[in-house]
């Protein structure tokens, strides 16, 4: 593959490197997942073409691994004579086709779960424990839910609990997690944040220990809805109206109210602790991106040339407010989720984190009127637009961690392979967009 080759393919990559380990690793991790959730549940015709869905995508993944013996055998070829050139291929085409054929092997032969599961029998014992549930708690179901992806969901529904609702959403730390969080320090900021009428889930229960279920967890109530967007795409303009409103009441919350409670620290908010976070984020970044895209390096400068530019009020944040993180039940709003990375900082990293996708719905005057009118504190434009280059590069640090650990073979585990290869083009875009955005308005 030529430079030039090299470097459109990293673009289409969405600009954070052509890496051959990486990419096998994600079409590994894809053919594990067809080999264990979907072939089991198909049969005939079906499970024949999702079967050789699979032995493709294994195909391919073969075809980005070149051990010694095929870089020697492509070696010779070019020298020589005609024979010693066609052996010398033919051990290629051998070489290659044995990779294929152990590869597929492997994964067919591969007896081990995915790494997320749920066994009801001990949801169901420890609910029956607990003094809302009772001896009578039956578990009808207990379902992960899709995304979540640094932490595992469970939808659990029961039935003749003493004081509880009949569907349960369980939220469990997972230690493959790139985030380095954990629930246990959310359950008591959604508890004051449900009393002042923010749009949560209802906690109900804590486990810190790993007894129970293996890891720590909350139990909350749950809210109808569901995750429309993605995390940079807004479902639709109304719910956008309505988390502005919500941002709004948020980060009016009096911050006495979240002062020492356990996780819940003040960060990314003076100008050292942003030196700080930047200097982290360029070390990490350039160790994990190969080539480093000139929009990052950049990006990376500007951040570091106007920090001491940047001031905002102080109020709780919620982290990582994107659409992935929000409930939206028909036209509304109905829950914000997530809070793991919830801390006292500026409220400026809130709206710079999703002002990008915001902007796709509604102008953003209009967002930040409706968040003004909900009690909102006046945050400097520009730090808005800079916590919104800052945000990206944070998302793309876990991003790379997440790549690295795909591809070294510590993380098996489709929603981490779909963000590293589907969302990297879309921030990088967003990135872009931020980036223009700020310079235009530079100071």
């Amino acid at each position: 593959m030529s430079i030039q080759d090299t470097q459109l393919a990293s673009l289409s990559l969405g600009g954070i490197g052509l890496h051959p380990p990486a990419a096998r690793a994600y079409l590994v991790n894809v053919a594990e997942t067809i080999q264990q959730v979907l072939l089991p549940a198909l049969q005939g015709h079906a499970h024949k073409n999702a079967s050789d869905c699979m032995e493709t995508v294994l195909q391919l993944a073969a075809a980005l691994q070149a051990p010694d013996d095929a870089r020697d055998a492509l070696a010779a070829i070019g020298t020589g004579d005609l024979r010693t050139q066609a052996l010398a291929e033919g051990r290629a085409f051998e070489a290659a086709n044995e990779r294929a054929i152990a590869l597929m092997t492997s994964v067919r032969a591969a007896a081990a779960p995915l790494t997320r599961g749920v066994d009801a029998a001990r949801v169901q014992a420890y609910l029956r424990a607990q003094t809302r549930g009772g001896a009578e708690l039956r578990v009808i179901s207990a379902v992960p839910l899709p995304g979540g992806r640094s932490k595992q969901t469970i939808l659990v529904s029961i039935e003749h609990a003493r004081d509880l609702p009949n569907e349960l959403v369980f939220r469990q730390d997972w230690a493959a997690a790139v985030t380095g969080t954990s629930v246990a320090m959310e359950f008591e900021v959604l508890r004051r944040v449900h009393a002042a009428g923010i749009r949560v889930p209802p906690p109900l229960l804590i486990e810190s220990g790993s007894e129970a279920l293996g890891a720590p967890f909350i139990v909350v109530g749950r809210l109808q809805g569901r995750a429309l967007g993605d995390l940079f795409e807004p479902p639709s303009a109304q719910p956008v109206r309505e988390l502005a409103e919500q941002l709004g009441r948020i980060h009016a919350l009096p911050v006495s109210e979240f002062e020492g409670l356990p996780g819940i620290v003040e960060r990314s908010y003076t100008t050292a602790q942003l030196r700080d976070d930047l200097a982290k984020f360029r070390a990490s970044i350039e160790k994990l991106a190969s080539p480093l895209p000139a929009l990052a390096r950049f990006a990376l400068d500007w951040l570091e040339q106007t920090v001491a530019q940047v001031h905002s009020p102080r109020t709780l944040v919620h982290g990582d407010c994107g659409w992935h993180n929000n409930l939206v039940d028909g036209e509304h709003l109905s829950a914000v989720l997530d809070w793991e990375m919830a801390h006292l900082g500026s409220p400026a990293l809130d709206l710079g984190w999703m002002k990008s996708a915001a902007e796709k719905a509604v102008p953003w005057t209009e967002f930040m009127a409706i968040y003004h009118a909900a009690g909102g504190p006046q945050v400097d434009a520009f730090s808005v637009d800079w916590y919104s280059i800052y945000t990206k590069l944070w998302f793309m640090n876990l991003m790379l961690q997440a790549r690295a650990a795909v591809a070294g073979g510590v993380l098996h585990d489709i929603d981490y392979t779909v963000v590293c290869a589907h969302y990297a083009p879309a921030l990088m875009a967003h990135l872009s967009r931020a980036l223009q955005q700020a310079l235009a308005h530079e100071r």
